[in-house]
């Protein structure tokens, strides 16, 4: 059994290599303000180039990405090498929303999760 992941996924490491590469540690101004707006100001990038919040819509703040655990696997792996801030999954509430909550709930609520 070859437990390797397929050339898709390496690409997508790939580009998401290159993209910590650029972004963490974050560099300049940005690198002189308290870790907490740091961690914002790389989370912000990263939902905008789609590696974190995969599963919330972009009305909501999220990246809406089809969900995919081997590139969640990926992206914690990675994250984790470089020493980036962590995605933050969604919890039960977050889900519940997006399957069952009505529109004002979401966009009062969901915001705030990301």
């Amino acid at each position: 059994m070859d437990l390797r992941y397929t050339a898709e996924y390496e690409r997508f490491r790939d580009g998401l290599r290159a993209f910590l590469s650029d972004n963490w540690p974050l560099r300049g101004p940005d690198a002189e303000k308290p870790r907490a707006a740091q961690v914002t100001i790389f989370r912000q990038r990263a939902i905008d180039a789609g590696y974190y919040c995969r599963n919330i819509p972009k009305k909501y703040g999220g990246s809406e990405q089809e969900p995919d655990v081997l590139k969640a696997t990926i992206i914690d792996e990675e994250c984790e090498s470089v020493g980036a801030p962590p995605d933050v999954r969604p919890g039960m509430l977050v889900l519940t929303l997006l399957e069952r909550g009505e529109e004002w709930q979401k966009e009062l609520f969901l915001p705030k999760s990301v």
